[in-house]
């Protein structure tokens, strides 16, 4: 998606930013920090390594959107990255309303040369930490080494993070941004995400492939054995049918793949009325057609794995069909059971 092995830091600062409902301090700099390369490159590390996703997002309400303006000005004036970041963590100050959430440092950079998509573009990055570690240092005293207790952020422990993509035909739509929000057990709304940031889905493939697969997934789970009394092996073959139809096309489009996968009319009927509910309780429009998304369906997989749970002595894990497993009953004992044929054991 993107890649920043060519990318440099061009101005970073750094805020701190409280709980106001805990009475936090909320502390301001008024000018950029100095970096070595060495500190550099430890700084992209800690900036970079934590984004693994490939989806993306951008800023919505964007007349209301300060942060998104603020980015807006950012890219229009490198003079105006100081101030700018200032009114992002008076913002972020303002959006923690959450007596949960805890206070931490504001990072915000402005890089150049980064790659995305092939193309060269610039970005702003902002991100937060949440908690102080505790380290060991060593240092040397006379004819001895000495240790002492030290405080500092773990560059490992990156809790909340945005990087902004300065591509000019995504300006008007709210840019492209790929995020970070790691939530803690405390955190009761995604204020990161939803209250400071004002983000939503950006509806490329990957989203759209996601969010097919997901919708699948719950028809097959779910519906087809509350309407047709479906038992564990059978709805297992229909998620590995579903997912190696993911998995050897290019291109999805939902009447092909329904008739493909699900065969009678009655059954496709029932997808379409189960598309539309999924689409409209869960706030998403989900496109007939789209290219698939590698990386998506990669990481949606695990959702379409089938294992059956026997009480709590057995696990039946179902790789591909459900030709070789053979349900039935015990006429002695009352008892359910399934019968496993095979060629080979290892």
């Amino acid at each position: 998606m993107f890649v920043c092995s060519e990318a440099s830091i061009r101005s970073l600062i750094i805020h701190s930013v409280g709980n106001k409902l805990k009475g936090d301090t909320f502390i301001l700099s008024n000018s950029t920090a100095s970096i070595g390369s060495e500190l550099e490159e430890v700084l992209q590390k800690f900036m970079f390594s934590p984004f693994r996703s490939n989806e993306l997002y951008n800023f919505s309400n964007l007349n209301n959107n300060s942060v998104y303006n603020s980015i807006k000005q950012m890219f229009g004036s490198s003079n105006s990255f100081t101030s700018e970041s200032k009114k992002i963590a008076k913002t972020l100050f303002e959006k923690t309303n959450n007596p949960k959430v805890n206070g931490g440092n504001l990072f915000i950079a402005h890089f150049k040369d980064m790659i995305f998509n092939d193309e060269l573009v610039n970005a702003i990055g902002i991100f937060k930490t949440e908690s102080a570690d505790t380290f060991l240092k060593i240092r040397s005293a006379d004819d001895k080494l000495l240790v002492e207790r030290d405080a500092g952020i773990n560059i490992s422990k990156m809790a909340k993070g945005a990087i902004i993509f300065n591509i000019a035909s995504q300006e008007e739509n709210g840019y492209l941004i790929s995020l970070l929000d790691k939530r803690s057990k405390n955190e009761e709304i995604a204020y990161w995400s939803e209250s400071f940031l004002n983000v939503i889905p950006y509806k490329d493939d990957y989203y759209q492939t996601k969010n097919t697969m997901t919708c699948v997934c719950d028809f097959v789970s779910h519906t087809l054995p509350e309407a047709y009394k479906m038992d564990k092996s059978e709805t297992s073959a229909l998620l590995h049918t579903s997912l190696e139809y993911f998995k050897e096309n290019d291109e999805f489009a939902w009447n092909e793949f329904a008739k493909e996968v699900f065969v009678t009319p009655q059954v496709i009927s029932e997808l379409e009325l189960h598309k539309t509910k999924y689409e409209k309780e869960n706030d998403l429009d989900i496109a007939e057609t789209f290219t698939i998304n590698v990386p998506a369906v990669k990481k949606e997989a695990k959702l379409f794995r089938s294992i059956i749970k026997l009480d709590d002595k057995f696990d039946i894990i179902i790789h591909k069909d459900n030709e070789n497993l053979i349900r039935g009953k015990d006429a002695a004992t009352g008892l359910n059971f399934y019968q496993l044929l095979f060629k080979n054991e290892e």
